[in-house]
C-alpha cells in the first residue's frame, strides 16, 4: 500500500509515559490524488483450474498474480504442481524454472502456450517405441532429477528397507521370485542415458542381487554401508536405480532393499513385496504395462486429446 501523503517531523510528540501522543501528530494533507480502485476481475476457467490445483498442493488460495514461492511454495511443492498440471491438462512444465517465481497467471500463459503450440503441431502416425528404447523423464521425475543435483552424497530421495525372514526360508526360492518381481516392475532397472541433450531414461541389464553368508554380526555391520547415494550421472558411468541383498545368517534371512524415488515411492513398495511373497509361494505375475509403451500416444489417443484441448480453448 502507497500512503497518499507524509510529513517530516524533527521529533515525535510524547505522553507523559513516553508513549507516542497521536492526538498531538499533525494532520497530513494527501500529495497525490488517490488512485481509483481497480475493477473487479472475474477469474477465467481456466485460471479457476489451475487456482484449484494450487490449492490442493498448497493449502493456500492467492491472487492470480501473487509469486507462489512467497506463498510457501517449495520445489518440492512445484513439482507436484507440475504433476498435476500435466495430468490436468498435458502441458509439461519446467519446475526449476517456476521456482524463479511463478503466479496464477503465469501458470495460464504457459498452459495456454502449451496448448496452443500442441495444437498448431502438424498431426503425425505415432508408433510405440521399442521396448529398450529411450524415453523422456516425467515432469515429476525431471523435479526430483533437479533437486538431487543440488546435493547429489545426500540419500534423501532413497527408499530403504529391511525385511528378516525366518531361517528357513528357502534362499533359492526367495532370489528367484524377486528376479519375476523385477521382471514385472521394468522401471526398477530403468537408468537414466544423455540423448539428444536431454536426460532420459531406459531400461538397463536385470538387476542381480547381491547374495551374502555372513555372522550376524557381520551383517550389523555390513547393513550400514548398504543405503549410499545412488550414482545419477548418465550411460555409461549410470547405475540401475534400485538395488537389493541377501544375507543370510545362522539366524535369519535378510532382505535389503533400496529403491530411488525417481522409479518408486513409499506405496509402490507394498506392491513389490506382495508381487515378491506372491512369486515365492509359486503365483505367477502380470507384468505392468512398459513406460516406454505409455508414453507413445496411439493416433486415436491423440485425435481424442486434440478434441478435447479444441473445446476448452474454443474461446482464444
Amino acid at each position: 500500500m502507497v500512503p497518499s501523503g507524509y510529513k517530516r517531523l524533527d521529533k515525535l510528540p510524547l505522553t507523559p509515559n513516553g508513549k507516542v501522543n497521536r492526538r498531538s501528530l499533525p494532520k497530513i494533507e494527501p500529495t497525490a490524488e488517490p488512485a481509483e480502485a481497480a475493477a473487479p476481475r472475474t477469474a477465467t476457467a481456466l485460471e479457476q483450474r489451475i487456482a484449484a490445483l494450487v490449492a490442493q498442493v498448497g493449502q493456500v488460495h492467492p491472487g492470480v498474480e501473487e509469486d507462489l514461492t512467497l506463498c510457501g511454495f517449495s520445489s518440492l511443492s512445484l513439482v507436484k504442481l507440475t504433476a498435476l498440471l500435466l495430468d490436468e491438462f498435458g502441458c509439461r512444465l519446467n519446475a526449476a524454472q517456476l521456482m524463479q517465481g511463478c503466479s496464477i497467471l503465469t501458470l495460464e500463459n504457459a498452459v495456454t502456450d502449451s496448448l496452443l503450440a500442441a495444437r498448431r503441431a502438424p498431426a503425425s502416425e505415432a508408433t510405440a517405441p521399442a521396448p529398450d528404447a529411450a524415453v523422456p523423464l516425467t515432469a515429476a521425475q525431471k523435479g526430483v532429477l533437479f533437486a538431487c543435483g543440488k546435493n547429489p552424497d545426500a540419500v534423501l530421495y532413497n527408499i530403504p528397507a529391511k525385511i528378516t525372514l525366518p531361517a528357513a526360508a528357502d534362499l533359492a526360492r526367495l532370489t528367484a521370485a524377486l528376479g519375476q518381481a523385477l521382471a514385472a516392475h521394468p522401471a526398477l532397472s530403468f537408468r537414466l542415458v544423455r540423448q539428444g541433450g536431454e536426460t532420459m531414461q531406459r531400461p538397463g541389464a536385470a538387476i542381480v542381487p547381491e547374495v551374502l553368508t555372513l555372522s550376524e554380526q557381520e551383517a550389523a555391520q555390513a547393513a550400514l554401508t548398504f543405503v549410499r547415494p545412488f550414482r545419477l550421472a548418465p550411460e555409461p558411468q549410470a547405475e540401475p536405480l534400485c538395488r537389493i541383498r541377501l544375507v543370510r545368517t545362522e539366524s535369519a534371512l535378510y532382505l535389503y532393499f533400496d529403491a530411488h524415488h525417481l522409479v518408486f515411492d513409499g506405496l509402490s513398495f507394498d506392491l513389490f513385496l506382495r508381487d515378491v511373497f506372491a512369486a515365492y509361494s509359486g503365483a505367477s505375475l502380470t507384468p505392468e504395462n512398459g513406460l516406454a509403451a505409455q508414453a507413445a500416444r496411439g493416433p486415436q489417443d491423440a485425435e481424442a486429446h486434440a478434441a478435447y484441448y479444441r473445446a476448452l480453448l474454443a474461446d482464444f
